[in-house]
């Protein structure tokens, strides 16, 4: 009864959140000539919120209670427009090759205990230190998105059936150089279990 209530509370601001109601973006300020950045949008209350809600059921499709679950959800990220993709630097990005064999059908990807990604990268700044937040690119930079999750330190990366580099982001936009610090998969524990999964 618990579950069912929890996922029936996670549907109802998934489709707020499909509406445009719960999230609204704020107009985004002009382009300064000086200002070479990338525009991060902090999570608001709903969305916090929202994924509150969802850790039960996120807990349930990975199949374990002993992993930090997915915070994969399409209002934690957004696709970076043409104008600020052109500031990437491939400089400073970690690169991984996609692995054959997995799906690409939405939702399973995203779904473990239904065949979906389980590989995962842990990535964490060179140098940086603050909070910062993680962005991914495809070949020729085909697809560009960035987090809104702020991170600590250190984050897991899922990796799927195409090609991917990831790249790090300050708060203030600004793009820093990352490493890869380890490797594993989802349901096989080991020392970044606890760490954000995105």
């Amino acid at each position: 009864m618990f579950l069912k209530n929890m996922f029936g509370a996670f549907l109802l601001v998934f489709a707020l959140a499909t509406t445009g109601i719960a999230f609204p973006i704020e107009p985004q300020p002009k382009e300064s000539a000086v200002e070479k950045a990338i525009r991060i949008e902090p999570l608001g209350q709903l969305a916090q919120l929202a994924d509150l809600i969802a850790v039960p059921f996120m807990y349930l499709i990975s199949g374990t209670l002993k992993e930090e679950p997915q915070k994969t959800h399409f209002w934690n990220n957004r696709q970076l427009k043409s104008g600020e993709v052109r500031y990437l630097s491939t400089e400073g990005m970690v690169h991984c090759k996609g692995i054959s064999g997995t799906t690409s059908a939405w939702p399973i990807f995203h779904i473990p205990i239904l065949g979906g990604w389980r590989d995962y990268v842990v990535l964490a700044p060179t140098e940086y230190t603050a909070d910062w937040y993680v962005g991914w690119t495809g070949k020729g930079f085909t697809f560009t998105g960035v987090s809104r999750v702020s991170i600590h330190d250190a984050v897991r990366m899922l990796i799927g059936h195409s090609d991917v580099s990831f790249f790090g982001v300050r708060a203030d936009g600004a793009q820093i150089n990352i490493r890869m610090v380890g490797a594993g998969r989802i349901g096989e524990g080991g020392p970044f279990a606890k760490k954000p999964l995105l």
